[in-house]
């Protein structure tokens, strides 16, 4: 007499002269193994042996499906050779090196100083005052080369009221930048470097943006509050936002909307596809929310 027994939940206690010879594989399939009952004789042999023989159920062997999965965690575990580079990877690499922050400082008067004389005297002229000197403002944006002879890209507003700019690479080289003209109605300035003689600078390659759409990867790149060399990663939200629609009734543009986030110093830095290709400029951000930033 054969007893048959399988074990699903937990081991069965099992009888007086029986041995446990039950186990689960690594797989989901059950292995049932068939074992005589060692007080009775009354099976031959080779009947004992030919109910082991085909009671055993081997385990199957794993899906090819997961073998390959298995395969590439172990191709990419510690002891492996290099993991293979993400698309982020690859087009920080690609552009990074043309990322640049932009160091700018201008003269201000007072004009709050001014406005408020203005409201408490109306019948006066303020240039007669004695109001707060002149001070220097300083703003720090980000800009993208454009051409191996020095040629930038930047946001107008970054560059506003200043003739001149320190602009500094990601290997820390310095070059003093020319702002060569600005729109502030498309909200974009070129800014040009004379590097020495000799030497290219690394650029990016521009994109087509209307090729843009909606789910797209984003990749921002920029200097964030003077976290120089910063790069984050979403997606485009939405396309062909009006600036009417911003709030920025004085600009004629569309913008990109991606919850790629940008951060004050973001201003003027490239937003890339998951190509590595410039696709957009960062230039804001909604102040009162979390994941809704802009590029031209």
């Amino acid at each position: 007499i054969a007893f048959f027994s399988i074990l699903l939940l937990r081991p069965v206690a099992a009888q007086s002269g029986m041995r446990t010879l039950f186990r689960l594989p690594r797989t989901t399939e059950l292995s049932v193994r068939v074992v005589s009952h060692p007080a009775h004789s009354s099976l031959s042999k080779d009947d004992q042996r030919n109910i082991q023989e085909v009671g055993l159920a081997r385990p199957q062997p794993d899906l090819p499906e997961l073998n390959r999965e298995d395969d590439k965690l172990r191709a990419r575990s510690s002891d492996s050779p290099a993991m293979e580079e993400n698309f982020v990877v690859r087009a920080v690499k690609k552009v990074g090196p043309a990322v640049v922050r932009i160091d700018t400082e201008r003269t201000v008067s007072d004009p709050l100083g001014a406005e408020l004389y203005k409201l408490l005297f109306p019948n006066q002229d303020p240039s007669g005052a004695k109001l707060r000197p002149p001070v220097k403002e300083r703003g720090q944006g980000s800009g993208i080369i454009v051409d191996k002879s020095g040629i930038i890209i930047t946001n107008a507003h970054v560059v506003k009221g200043v003739t001149k700019a320190r602009v500094t690479l990601t290997d820390s080289r310095q070059f003093e930048g020319k702002v060569m003209g600005s729109d502030e109605l498309l909200d974009l300035a070129v800014v040009k470097v004379d590097p020495p003689q000799g030497t290219d600078l690394p650029f990016a390659a521009l994109g087509d943006s209307d090729a843009v759409q909606v789910g797209d990867w984003a990749i921002a790149l920029g200097n964030p509050l003077g976290l120089d060399n910063t790069v984050t990663v979403g997606i485009i939200s939405s396309i062909k936002r009006s600036s009417a629609e911003l709030g920025f009734p004085d600009k004629r543009l569309d913008f990109i909307q991606t919850d790629a986030a940008i951060n004050p110093g973001n201003s003027g830095g490239p937003l890339l596809n998951a190509a590595g290709d410039v696709v957009g400029i960062n230039t804001a951000t909604r102040t009162n929310a979390e994941g809704i930033g802009f590029a031209i």
